[in-house]
């Protein structure tokens, strides 16, 4: 099944599915598992997208496993930019988040749409 992303930039890897600005925010779609292999190319793709807008959406849709480092990014990212999750969530992706006790202040969204509606 082919990705509905855009094509990755600055030669981004496999995880990161795609970068692109959508209503004045930075939507980073990422796919597949996340974890230390893939660190450095999810950080870049974080960096640059809250360089890039104050918003950001991490589209998690179609991440199908996360651990610590995926959590440490996402935290990271949250003290440069008005950031934001978008699912739907895989359970283990759900369950990193669930028992890390961040999803009351970083709560996932259905869609990447609700997650750009939603109030700051």
């Amino acid at each position: 099944m082919a990705s509905s992303y855009p094509t990755p930039q600055d030669g981004a890897g496999d995880v990161v599915a795609g970068r692109y600005m959508r209503e004045r925010a930075c939507v980073v779609a990422l796919r597949g598992e996340i974890d230390i292999e893939c660190e450095e190319d999810v950080r870049h793709a974080l960096d640059t997208a809250c360089t890039s807008a104050d918003r950001v959406v991490v589209d998690l849709s179609e991440v199908t496993f996360a651990d610590s480092t995926a959590l440490g990014l996402l935290l990271h990212a949250r003290t440069r930019s008005d950031l934001r999750l978008a699912g739907p969530l895989a359970p283990a992706v759900a369950r990193l988040l669930s028992i890390s006790g961040t999803t009351g202040f970083l709560p996932a969204r259905r869609s990447v749409e609700e997650a750009l509606a939603a109030p700051t």
